[in-house]
């Protein structure tokens, strides 16, 4: 009986160690922080219930840790102090196709409440966030789940070659 209790312990943790999905909370410094995977939740300084801190200015890569899958995101809640009285924008993310800032440049994104999920994935497997914020007003911050699909199949030469050609 003793020995049943004990597999069913270490059957019980091993279970929540699979179940339960990565988080992180950004932080920096120290920046920038490169993270492999393809599941998880990825929050802003003040974490799931918190506005995010003032004077940041961070880097967080998501790059795939699987063959043959690009990484995305979905953000679930997003609020940043955005555009002021004379078009300063304040706080954004700053969001790039590859595993640096020096990637091609995808979206630049501010504001909030947005009231419905939106999806991020790029063309290879990282995309780059590059997270700025003054110090003036923060707000509720960010939430986004990391999820991983299968990388958009680029075209051949051959198919380029071919376009506006008329089928026989």
């Amino acid at each position: 009986m003793r020995y049943l209790l004990i597999i069913l312990i270490m059957v019980c943790i091993a279970i929540s160690k699979i179940v339960t999905a990565q988080s992180w909370n950004m932080t920096c410094p120290p920046s920038p922080h490169t993270i492999n995977a393809c599941s998880g939740n990825f929050y802003d300084s003040g974490g799931p219930a918190g506005n995010y801190l003032p004077n940041l200015n961070c880097v967080y890569t998501f790059c795939s840790n699987q063959v043959g899958q690009c990484v995305s995101l979905n953000f679930t809640q997003f609020n940043v102090n955005d555009i002021g009285f004379f078009g300063t924008v304040y706080d954004y993310i700053q969001v790039y196709d590859g595993p640096t800032t020096a990637s091609p440049p995808l979206v630049n994104i501010y504001g909030g409440p947005f009231l419905a999920p939106f999806p991020l994935a790029g063309t290879g497997t990282c995309l780059t966030f590059g997270v700025v914020a003054d110090g003036s007003i923060q707000t509720a911050g960010f939430s986004a789940a990391v999820d991983c699909q299968p990388c958009p199949i680029h075209p051949s030469t051959t198919q380029q070659e071919c376009n506006g050609a008329i089928p026989i």
